[in-house]
């Protein structure tokens, strides 16, 4: 090995103990790592409370578009029915004016006959 390289093999070598002992404590940077370390660990269960929170509010408004839906067809159907049976009595009732109309001409002619 050539004397450079053997230098600087030893000065590393030497250093190496240094870098280990300088490292033990905590930097500002690290110190600030743990901390959003911390926030984040503790942060778990808040976020997958707020998951299961946004999957309910889906399921629950989905359950609310399907019932509107529903609601509205039925609304609709009901509707129609009442539109029938009204046009039906309107008929009806249309039919039985008639009938007294004539039964009331009936009478006056009846009447100027006399």
């Amino acid at each position: 090995m050539k004397s450079t390289a053997k230098i600087s093999l030893f000065l590393f070598l030497f250093s190496l103990p240094f870098g280990v002992i300088g490292c033990s404590e905590k930097g500002p940077a690290e110190k600030l790592g743990q901390k959003i370390d911390n926030v984040i660990e503790k942060a778990g269960p808040a976020q997958t409370a707020g998951q299961k929170i946004d999957a309910s509010l889906e399921k629950t408004g989905a359950a609310i578009d399907d019932a509107a839906k529903k609601t509205g067809a039925a609304i609709q159907e009901a509707a129609e029915k009442t539109n029938e049976k009204l046009e039906s009595a309107a008929e009806k009732a249309g039919q039985k004016v008639n009938a007294a109309v004539e039964g009331t001409k009936e009478v006056i002619r009846d009447l100027v006959k006399e």
